[in-house]
């Protein structure tokens, strides 16, 4: 496990939610847009310990609260429950393939909507077309999944996280 300062998570997941925030409208595809706040989350709760995982949640899951329509909390509160289970079982997983990378913002990215999605739904009492909403969560989560390994990359990088495909 790494350790890895307070500054630069919080440098990077602002500079990440920044991005997501502003220039992923020009790689949109049909109002999908990946999610980078995820797969930072998902990245340093695999790479790191339980304390800067906790931080990386909480900072990215407030900016996606602030940049999005939900019930404030909603976000943080999946990315701490997503992150902190993924910590948990960080030695179980092969992090290093990029099959895993794909796989693990895939999952995540359905985990944190159906979350946030429910707790919406609990906070305004009645539940909404689920089927238009489950045909956008696949298809933003295939994109997450798709961007997932360049992430892993580009992150490992910043980070100087070793990863068995980054060389």
């Amino acid at each position: 496990m790494h350790r890895i300062s307070n500054a630069t998570i919080m440098m990077i997941v602002i500079c990440a939610g920044f991005i997501q925030v502003t220039a992923f409208g020009y790689i949109e595809i049909a109002g999908i847009k990946p999610d980078i706040l995820l797969l930072i989350v998902i990245f340093i709760s695999l790479s790191c310990q339980k304390s800067e995982t906790i931080k990386a949640a909480l900072i990215a899951g407030i900016i996606k609260d602030v940049a999005s329509s939900s019930v404030f909390g909603s976000y943080m509160l999946s990315f701490l429950v997503l992150g902190l289970f993924l910590n948990y079982h960080q030695r179980k997983f092969y992090k290093e393939k990029i099959f895993t990378q794909a796989l693990f913002g895939f999952c995540s990215y359905i985990f944190m909507a159906i979350f946030v999605f429910g707790f919406n739904s609990i906070a305004h009492r009645g539940f909404g077309p689920f089927y238009i909403f489950f045909n956008i969560v696949v298809k933003g989560a295939l994109y997450t999944a798709v961007v997932s390994p360049l992430v892993f990359f580009v992150t490992s990088k910043i980070l100087r996280i070793r990863l068995a495909h980054a060389g």
